[in-house]
């Protein structure tokens, strides 16, 4: 779950740019200094952060497929996003679908239940159903994450 070893290289190349930006600065001169300073800085903020968010995104992606396998339903994510924009729109449609497939589930799984195993079969798709609204909170959260 999450990627240390991404996020532990993200870090590290930050720290190198910490490093290595200012002391190259400083060989030109005070300006180069400071701008050294400033890109190294902006390269450990950016590993930090960036490599946090990274692996965080694979925690939540995985805790995802672990509650929609338990829960019987199927992983219906095929969108990646490429920015910031494309992921929070991906987040607020993921989520919105969640909802609709968990209400969907409350009428569709106890309806094919009993299409193929009579009573035995509406109770069994009514507990599926009710499983997936349960569920569906959870993996919406997860999957806006």
């Amino acid at each position: 779950m999450g990627n240390p070893t991404g996020l532990i290289d993200k870090v590290g190349l930050g720290v190198i740019e910490l490093a290595r930006d200012p002391i190259e600065g400083i060989q030109q001169g005070p300006e180069a200094f400071l701008t050294g300073l400033r890109t190294g800085v902006q390269g450990i903020i950016k590993g930090v952060i960036g490599g946090s968010f990274e692996s965080l995104s694979l925690i939540s992606g995985s805790l995802y497929d672990v509650v929609k396998q338990t829960s019987g339903n199927e992983d219906t994510r095929n969108d990646n996003a490429t920015n910031i924009v494309d992921g929070v729109y991906y987040g607020i449609k993921g989520l919105g679908i969640e909802v609709y497939q968990g209400a969907r589930g409350l009428i569709v799984k106890p309806w094919e239940g009993y299409k193929h195993g009579g009573k035995k079969g509406l109770v069994k798709g009514l507990g599926a159903g009710l499983a997936g609204a349960a569920t569906t909170p959870v993996t919406g959260v997860l999957r806006a994450g």
